[in-house]
């Protein structure tokens, strides 16, 4: 099932419009890149050459085939040859030069890991053949160090060649709902908080019920995502023990360097490469109160994938049980953990998406200078959705409430003034985003109050609606 991507496939199909063009695909493990490829392909004239983790001779010669494949050359059916140059000129040779060509390399990074000298050889290869003649080359991989270094860094031999690059994340909260069977807000919330907007994962979903796909996928261990992570952290990332120890301990709740490096017995400055490595890999992010300048020293450490988070928080700490048949102290823990905190964080993280949709829809008038949360030194003060609108030199900021049943009421919106008091300006607009709606006292409250916002489940309520409704 395809969904989203729109951005995406008008970016790729305006890139093929040009004469030649050269863009660049890279992203985590299971984010969909090849599926997005194939899906903007489908109509076209292409070649679609798989990488492997095989030596580079391999690679080559899968290349040839593939082209046998795909024009039909009988010339090419035994064609043997250990040159990339060769392979490349073989397949310029072979396409109609008189129609538009696309070229996809898959898993472009399996070729760069086995020969270091691939990305000065597609230099050569694109400055003298490909980049004058009507093709569009794509470039795919998912070891997102080695695109980095290999295809878009200033060191690299390609820099300076892409016409574009693309970045592919995990869905976006409102386009994996379209992948769930389920239509309830809360639970689908739930689901994202599992499966992190992961297409493949979202596939998974076979039913409505959380703990059913919970005890079923991910505390078993023939579940699906009981050795995912594995998979993720030690064959695409490539990760020894010392940089699991360190994702480990912020899974764990020790979220500020000096925090990590005691947890682990280090120094501060002996847990630093392996920090900067995990965030240029994005499995973990650096947080700043939104507030703050980028260079600020109170960022904290979170786990960026929120399906690694997951497995860090829910999974991890009982592998050895599991693994032992005994699942009481892990199903207890989801059950005591998931619903009453870590969910909830989740919902913060899709409110501050539904708030940059609604700017898009133009139903918020805003200017996105910063967009985060807010925490200070020692987390007394923390406020879910802070942004700053530099150029009318106003501040956002919202409080978001993930009730099972109960609705937001006054309180939660006194208690958010009352953080506010924090900020030394008086150009506050509030926000208040709920999965339960809210009390008529409060719906009164936001009816005459132009800096008061209410949000519920996926969308803002404009003030129209707010002055017919009853309850929300």
């Amino acid at each position: 099932m395809f969904v989203g991507r729109e951005n995406e496939l008008t970016h790729l199909n305006n890139e093929y419009k040009n004469n030649h063009s050269f863009v660049i695909i890279y992203g985590r493990r299971r984010c969909g890149k090849t599926t997005l490829i194939q899906k903007f392909i489908e109509d076209k004239d292409f070649m679609f050459f798989q990488a492997t983790e095989d030596e580079d001779v391999v690679n080559i010669s899968n290349f040839i085939n593939t082209l046998y494949l795909s024009t039909n050359n009988p010339l090419l059916k035994n064609y043997i040859t250990t040159s990339w140059e060769d392979a490349f000129n073989i397949y310029l040779n072979t396409i109609d030069k008189s129609k538009k060509n696309i070229l996809v390399i898959d898993e472009f990074s399996y070729i760069v890991s086995k020969n270091k000298a691939f990305p000065s050889i597609l230099q050569k290869i694109w400055d003298l053949y490909l980049s004058k003649e009507n093709i569009m080359l794509i470039l795919c991989g998912s070891l997102v160090s080695i695109m980095k270094k290999s295809a878009l860094n200033y060191n690299s031999p390609l820099y300076g060649r892409r016409t574009s690059q693309i970045k592919i994340n995990p869905l976006p909260f409102t386009d994996a709902t379209k992948m769930m069977k389920t239509k309830n807000f809360k639970d689908q919330v739930r689901f994202y908080s599992i499966t992190g907007g992961i297409p493949l994962y979202l596939n998974l979903i076979q039913n409505n019920d959380i703990e059913i796909f919970v005890k079923q996928t991910c505390l078993n261990t023939s579940g699906y995502l009981f050795i995912e992570p594995a998979i993720l952290l030690n064959h695409s990332y490539n990760l020894n023990n010392s940089y699991l120890s360190v994702i480990n301990a912020i899974g764990s709740g020790h979220t500020k360097p000096t925090d990590i490096a005691s947890f682990l017995n280090k120094k501060t400055n002996e847990i630093s490469p392996a920090l900067q490595l995990l965030e240029e890999q994005l499995i973990i992010k650096k947080e700043l109160p939104a507030t703050e300048n980028k260079k600020s020293r109170k960022g904290i450490y979170l786990i960026n994938d929120k399906f690694l988070n997951f497995y860090f928080h829910f999974i991890k700490p009982f592998e050895s049980q599991i693994e032992r048949g005994l699942f009481d102290s892990a199903y207890k823990h989801f059950n005591d953990t998931f619903y009453f905190q870590f969910q909830g964080k989740v919902f913060e993280s899709v409110c501050r998406e539904l708030f940059i949709t609604e700017i898009k829809n133009k139903k918020i008038e805003w200017n996105i200078d910063t967009l985060g949360s807010y925490f200070n030194r020692d987390h007394s003060i923390e406020i879910d959705v802070v942004s700053l609108d530099k150029i009318n030199n106003k501040l956002f900021l919202g409080e978001c409430k993930f009730f099972n049943k109960k609705t937001v009421d006054i309180s939660t919106f006194n208690n958010l003034v009352e953080k506010s008091k924090i900020f030394k300006t008086e150009k506050i607009t509030y926000g208040l985003f709920s999965a339960t709606g809210f009390t008529k006292e409060v719906l009164d409250l936001a009816k005459n109050n132009d800096n008061l916002l209410l949000f519920n489940e996926y969308r803002y309520i404009p003030k129209s609606e707010i002055h017919k409704a009853k309850n929300i």
